[in-house]
């Protein structure tokens, strides 16, 4: 159902064997940008489509199990800059992506308000970074492969207790 144009469909509803359905725009007969509804997984799209039938562009993904992705598509994968919220943990990414994964530079908010910036590969914190407790101190480190491996120096704010770890001087 939907609308042609010259004998190609331009708008409307797709629905597919397996139970999938998009609605929205078509560009020679294939999906545009609409709404993909995936159900199988549960999963919704809403963005732009490439001529293989990708998830291209922008768009948002809302998993079934409530994550949230908005931000850039290349042939299908998150891509380039973008925002997941990850519901089972409660924490928020604000960054790079590079085939599905958090990597290069962004920043990690969780649960309790504290946050790591700095820079991430394939989906861990790897390399200079800080964290900002939610008393507002500044930590200031190096990670490898998600974990914390050096303090370089820490900020405290006027008021607050100083951090436990020993802070490296330079000479």
């Amino acid at each position: 159902m939907g609308t042609f144009v010259n004998g190609m469909k331009e708008c409307g509803v797709m629905m597919y064997k397996n139970g999938d359905e998009f609605s929205g725009e078509f560009k020679d007969s294939r999906r545009y940008m609409g709404v993909m509804t995936f159900k199988s997984t549960g999963d919704i799209y809403r963005g732009e489509f490439n001529e293989k039938g990708l998830f291209h562009g922008g768009g948002d993904l809302q998993s079934a199990e409530g994550d949230i992705y908005k931000g850039l598509f290349v042939n299908g994968a998150k891509e380039g800059q973008g925002q997941m919220i990850l519901k089972d943990n409660g924490g928020t990414y604000v960054g790079d992506f590079n085939q599905d994964l958090m990597h290069g530079n962004g920043c990690f908010t969780m649960p309790d308000g504290s946050e790591y910036v700095g820079e991430f590969f394939e989906g861990v914190q790897h390399g200079d970074g800080m964290i900002i407790t939610t008393s507002g101190t500044e930590i200031f480190g190096r990670w490898v492969n998600g974990k914390y491996q050096q303090l370089e120096y820490s900020i405290e704010l006027e008021g607050t207790q100083p951090a436990e770890e020993e802070v490296k001087t330079e000479e």
